[in-house]
């Protein structure tokens, strides 16, 4: 059961809130990481949309 809630809502996000759209989340962790030295790594936690 709680494999398909992890599907069902990973999925329901992709549709809510698609790759492109952006709710100033985009902006906000662009601008806190613009004086970052070095590489950024993604940590690998919800649906990539960020």
């Amino acid at each position: 059961m709680l494999s398909y809630y992890s599907n069902l809502s990973s999925g329901v996000c992709d549709i809510d809130k698609y790759i492109g759209l952006s709710f100033d989340d985009v902006e906000f962790y662009s601008d806190r990481l613009a004086s970052c030295k070095g590489e950024i790594r993604e940590p690998g936690v919800g649906t990539g949309r960020v």
